[in-house]
């Protein structure tokens, strides 16, 4: 037991002093998966209803000065969003703030900074915001990227069948 606690503490040195962000890739988008009781729109600024249900979530709020479309989950059954995340086509180089660096990501559609409100998180939203999103840009050629820590997001991603492109840290960009 102390093994493993050391080697968690150990984890958790590097994951503060060096993140290593994940980097896939999605060649057929071909996502045909319907879902009659979801939903998936973009937002404007000044929508006051959709922001309201992300009231007490600051990082929503707080998000809406990046670049990029922002889009809603919603679900019409318990008729309110469960979600939001960012597309972007990517023409030149992306600051990824998780390694403080400029990744290539030249023309590609960018998925980023998925966020599941906390009441409805590991009742499989993610996957079907991520698929919805596919089929919303079917035509694009899309990547995404998350931390090699976030091992719910990985789940969501490798379920999906995006493929690992490249692994990136503060210091190095290790390309498969």
């Amino acid at each position: 037991m102390q093994i493993i606690k050391k080697v968690f503490s150990i984890l958790k040195y590097f994951k503060k002093k060096i993140n290593i962000i994940l980097i896939f890739e999605k060649k057929n988008n071909n996502s045909s998966i319907r879902f009659d009781n979801i939903s998936v729109f973009q937002i404007k600024k000044k929508n006051k209803k959709i922001l309201s249900f992300f009231s007490n979530e600051r990082k929503i709020l707080f998000s809406l000065n990046k670049k990029g479309k922002a889009f809603i989950l919603y679900d019409k059954n318990k008729n309110q969003p469960v979600g939001s995340c960012w597309y972007y086509k990517v023409k030149k180089n992306w600051y990824v703030e998780e390694i403080n660096k400029y990744i290539n990501f030249k023309n590609i559609g960018l998925l980023y900074d998925f966020y599941i409100l906390k009441r409805f998180r590991n009742r499989g939203y993610y996957k079907i915001f991520l698929n919805s999103m596919l089929h919303k840009f079917s035509k694009d050629k899309i990547q995404i990227y998350c931390s090699l820590f976030n091992y719910y997001s990985l789940k969501g991603i490798i379920k999906n069948n995006f493929s690992l492109k490249k692994i990136c840290n503060n210091f190095l960009i290790f390309n498969r």
